[in-house]
């Protein structure tokens, strides 16, 4: 728990009827949602269904037009992002977003660009390239010459530079080989197990998901249609078919998904 003040703090993350527009479009309606401290949770959802949206929202890149984001017990609503991740939240996107000119370890060194403490900085470094060995091969090569799996674990590791409490990832495994995919998904189990770390994770990988996480929601269409422990949800008939690929026919012999009214 964290305590803020007189007052214990359970969650990490706290969201409240939160909605976002593009202009006129309004792409999250009234999304309410947690992190617990130490808790790893999912979010599941069609494409456009607003994952990446919330995320931005959440690292200060959007400005929500309605409702609340608290971290760690204070609202991050009006904190420019630079100041939102020294607060110690970090956002890997899609995409990765690695900067190709500069050197791995001139990107890994970006992540720690506002502290201060060169002597922990640099035992934070030790740790990303234990985690991430591969960097250690081209640590002073730039970073254009890393193959797609190494990019994203550059990314992972210029997150930790910072020394997060909550990590933001938007899909970690996109594009990636499934050998890659189950080593990046094994390293952040350990990242959680040895860094206490929160993570709140978009993944359209379900099964992946469902692996890392201890609960799950799922957005459809800006709104939370479902949420749950990663057992309850993923018990789901419709979770199961539509994000699992296991067939189950309704009693008009039509797949559940297809009929919106089973999500609610």
């Amino acid at each position: 728990m964290i305590k803020e003040g007189s007052i214990l703090i359970n969650s990490i993350l706290k969201i409240e009827n939160l909605e976002v527009h593009y202009g006129p479009v309004i792409s999250l309606r009234g999304v309410t949602l947690s992190v617990r401290i130490g808790q790893s949770v999912s979010l599941l959802g069609a494409n456009g269904a607003g994952k990446t949206t919330l995320l931005k929202a959440i690292s200060g890149i959007l400005l929500p037009s309605k409702g609340s984001i608290s971290f760690k017990g204070k609202s991050i609503l009006d904190i420019e992002p630079a100041s939102i991740v020294s607060e110690g939240l970090a956002h890997v996107p899609e995409g990765r977003e690695i900067f190709p000119l500069l050197t791995v370890k001139q990107n890994l060194m970006l992540g720690a660009y506002s502290r201060s403490n060169q002597v922990k900085v640099k035992k934070d470094m030790d740790r990303v390239l234990y985690y991430f060995p591969d960097l250690c091969k081209f640590y002073n090569m730039e970073a254009k010459i890393l193959s797609g799996g190494q990019q994203q674990m550059l990314a992972l590791g210029r997150a930790l530079m910072s020394k997060p409490k909550l990590l933001l990832l938007d899909e970690p495994s996109l594009g990636l080989s499934p050998i890659i995919v189950k080593e990046i998904f094994s390293i952040l189990n350990k990242f959680q197990k040895d860094l206490g770390l929160s993570i709140l994770l978009v993944e359209q990988n379900a099964k992946l998901a469902f692996d890392l996480s201890d609960y799950v929601y799922v957005l459809e269409l800006g709104r939370v249609a479902m949420s749950g422990s990663k057992e309850n949800v993923q018990n789901s008939r419709d979770i199961q078919e539509f994000y699992l690929g296991m067939h189950q026919d309704s009693q008009l012999g039509k797949k559940r998904w297809k009929n919106r009214k089973t999500w609610r």
